[in-house]
């Protein structure tokens, strides 16, 4: 959903109404709601074979692009993307307008782009019987990285994309020919009250779903316990978790949407900030190169991954660096930024939705306390996997901040320091 254009009255409006209906709903069986009826006597594709036709979900994404980018980049493969649009060559300018809108290349498009319109929420994907059997002959492989990532829907929701679109890419990858699935997991799947304090492997799996934090974090409980399912059935898997995701290490280029740019412009526009715990963060080069590297590894498949460098930060440590960047900032508690919320007659891009849901609710400390429940992860199988490659995650610190701010800058998305 694009609030962008939206007022602060009709933003506030629509808080109230996703509330009333996260209150109506009640929650659904995890368990069940990832169940799969997967029928296995089917042949495989060559895994040894380098694969020359790939289906790729999420391309008009922030990560999905630079997904796509590594893709063209370390095969010579043709890449299917599947597209919202209404034909193949809306959905080829949906791909290129975003590229270009991360500053990527797009030279390559017109003669290894194979835009495919349909859409995830549909059976088939969208696509007619004919030519859901003829894309599934053709693909060699699939990268399921496209999702609906919005923390103030609940799980009804968020279930069309994240999970019937995820059911729906499995039926590709099983229908007449057994392909690998890579999929693009999160750190959510831990996300849960019972889990706090916990230190999670790429080993460990996510069975505790009682007690995730929200509809998201149930999504994607689901989404990979379904991938899980057919990896336990003998479908060649691979899942890559993830936790939030940060701008280019090297350019800066960073959406703009997304919940930690909305929180820095929202801080640096008050000139005030308030401590919302700590995170992950991993810049989305480094989860490009390595997910996609990894996937091109045969002895990766069965395996999970984690896509970060284990390290959390201090959303107070980035508002330091930003005032070393020459922003005069003051830490004031939550309950007072609140107030600066409600005071506010101006457009201030604080998260998408997730204060204000907050203040409905009346509990301000609930709002870092959902921060800290974020789990903790060990990075070491990962980091040991990757190592022939020389790919390595960048430290989020002053330097890298500094670049992230400049960016937002050129973009008008900030003001300079005064």
């Amino acid at each position: 959903m694009d609030i962008d254009h939206l007022s602060p009255q009709e933003k506030r409006a629509l808080l109230e109404k996703l509330l009333r209906q996260k209150i109506q709903s009640g929650r659904p069986d995890l368990e069940a709601e990832a169940r799969l009826d997967l029928v296995m006597d089917r042949d495989a594709v060559d895994p040894d074979k380098e694969p020359q036709a790939i289906f790729l979900t999420g391309a008009t994404g922030f990560v999905g692009a630079f997904v796509l980018r590594e893709l063209l980049e370390s095969t010579d493969a043709r890449v299917h993307c599947l597209v919202r649009a209404s034909n193949p060559e809306e959905a080829r300018k949906r791909v290129r307008a975003n590229l270009e809108s991360y500053e990527l290349e797009t030279a390559d498009l017109d003669s290894r782009l194979i835009p495919i319109p349909g859409d995830l929420t549909r059976p088939y994907l969208g696509l007619p019987a004919d030519q859901f059997r003829s894309l599934d002959r053709e693909l060699d492989v699939i990268y399921h990285i496209g999702a609906s990532v919005n923390l103030a829907y609940d799980y009804r929701q968020l279930k069309p994309t994240n999970i019937n679109g995820t059911r729906e890419v499995i039926r590709l990858a099983t229908a007449e020919r057994i392909k690998p699935l890579h999929y693009l997991s999160s750190y959510a799947v831990f996300d849960s009250v019972h889990n706090v304090g916990k230190v999670f492997s790429e080993e460990d799996e996510p069975f505790q779903s009682e007690g995730l934090s929200n509809g998201y974090a149930e999504s994607k409980w689901v989404a990979e316990k379904m991938v899980r399912n057919c990896r336990e059935a003998g479908i060649p898997t691979c899942i890559y978790r993830v936790g939030w995701v940060a701008g280019h290490s090297r350019t800066g280029v960073w959406n703009r949407s997304d919940f930690i740019p909305r929180s820095i412009k929202a801080f640096l526009d008050a000139g005030k900030y308030c401590d919302l715990g700590s995170m992950t963060m991993t810049p989305v080069d480094y989860l490009s190169e390595s997910l996609v590297y990894l996937s091109r590894r045969k002895e990766a498949i069965g395996k999970v991954f984690h896509l970060s460098n284990g390290k959390r930060y201090a959303s107070r440590q980035l508002l330091i660096w930003a005032a070393a960047f020459g922003y005069k900032l003051r830490q004031v508690p939550l309950e007072e930024w609140g107030e600066e919320i409600r005071r506010s007659s101006t457009d201030i891009s604080l998260p998408p939705l997730l204060l204000f849901l907050e203040d409905m609710a009346r509990d301000m400390s609930r709002l870092s306390q959902w921060f800290s429940r974020e789990p903790d992860v060990d990075v070491a199988y990962t980091l040991k996997t990757l190592a022939p490659s020389g790919i390595m995650c960048p430290e989020v610190d002053e330097r890298l901040m500094a670049l992230y701010l400049s960016y937002f800058i050129s973009k008008g998305y900030i003001s300079p320091p005064k």
